[in-house]
């Protein structure tokens, strides 16, 4: 049986992090919505079904529905990039970097990305989870090396090559779309 402090815990960290994707829909959407893009809740009813082709993972039975919790979608109903939104990191960034590192094998054409309010390591005074540029913390390096972006809201956290503000995270995906358009008029058109 499990500690109803453990369930009140678990309760509290689930709806934390169903706060933070609301943020991160809440600062993007508008932005991207004047663009023709939409983002939504990747455990929403029916975004399982709409996106399955694109985003299970094979298995040997049936195929699994990885680490997504925000989807950006074009108009043509195809996968811009996934968010995965994360309050603190607390080891989780390796799960979502194994489901990343899956899509890129299987040569799948979205992008992959970190929304995070950075809210720090340990019990003293706040320290990032990303450390700085100069001296990047392990989870920083895995995510230089193996995502597409790391969007912070925290004005503490040290921004700088990969880690950039939320803000910017719209503009990135409306880029990404208009790449994504050109790759597959590239490909009809055999160039």
């Amino acid at each position: 049986m499990v500690d109803a402090s453990i369930k009140a815990r678990q309760g509290q960290v689930q709806r934390k992090g169903e706060e933070w994707e609301n943020e991160v829909i809440g600062i993007i959407s508008p932005k991207l919505s004047q663009n023709g893009i939409r983002v939504v809740k990747g455990k929403k009813k029916g975004i399982k079904e709409l996106f399955w082709s694109q985003l299970y993972i094979p298995t040997k039975r049936n195929g699994v529905w990885g680490d997504i919790d925000l989807v950006a979608y074009n108009k043509n109903e195809k996968v811009i990039v996934v968010i995965s939104c994360k309050v603190s990191l607390h080891g989780r960034l390796t799960e979502s970097l194994f489901y990343w590192l899956v899509f890129k094998t299987l040569k799948r054409p979205f992008k992959f990305v970190f929304a995070t309010s950075d809210t720090g390591r340990g019990q003293g005074p706040w320290k990032s989870e990303w450390g700085t540029n100069d001296n990047p913390t392990k989870d920083r390096e895995l995510a230089e090396a193996y995502t597409d972006g790391v969007y912070v809201n925290n004005p503490r956290t040290k921004l700088g090559g990969i880690l950039k503000s939320i803000e910017e995270l719209a503009d990135d995906i409306i880029r990404w779309n208009k790449e994504l358009k050109k790759d597959i008029k590239f490909k009809i058109f055999g160039i």
